[in-house]
């Protein structure tokens, strides 16, 4: 029964934070292409990540720990040890690389520079990393859904 709450926990957690990250992609356009809500848009996307996306992706990898200790499997298994250095890859390019840029846009956005040619380079990286981002969450999905042999 626990291991059947935390999978529960587990996969609602991981569609809240990926489900939100996705559509982040609108809500850059959105920021790009309307400097009157660019500030405002931005924000909310700060807002989302600190009080919704980061606490559901931490609660993912804490139910992922947990569920492993739950199940037959082990962390030495293959795609248990991928899936964990693969969640660690993608927390530490989130921290270190994507949330830096986004506080940087945040801030030629108030500082009234949306529209200079640093803004739409930083979004680009931004973007870029998002889809990034976006294909590891994909790929963590597979491994836990496919359970590949890999090696052994």
């Amino acid at each position: 029964m626990l291991f059947e709450i935390l999978k529960t926990v587990h996969v609602l957690a991981a569609i809240a934070a990926f489900g939100a990250n996705i559509s982040y992609f609108v809500w850059f356009r959105r920021a790009v292409n309307n400097p009157e809500a660019r500030t405002y848009t931005l924000r909310t996307i700060k807002i989302m990540e600190r009080a919704y996306v980061n606490p559901s992706y931490a609660l993912a990898g804490i139910t992922g720990v947990l569920l492993i200790q739950e199940s037959p499997w082990e962390f030495s298994t293959p795609w248990v040890a991928l899936s964990m250095v693969t969640y660690l890859f993608l927390m530490a390019l989130g921290i270190t690389v994507y949330a830096p840029l986004m506080r940087r846009l945040i801030q030629l956005a108030e500082s009234g520079n949306g529209d200079s040619g640093d803004y739409r380079k930083i979004d680009r990286w931004a973007n870029a990393i998002a889809g990034v981002l976006v294909v590891i969450v994909v790929f963590l999905v597979y491994l836990m859904t496919a359970r590949p042999q890999l090696w052994a």
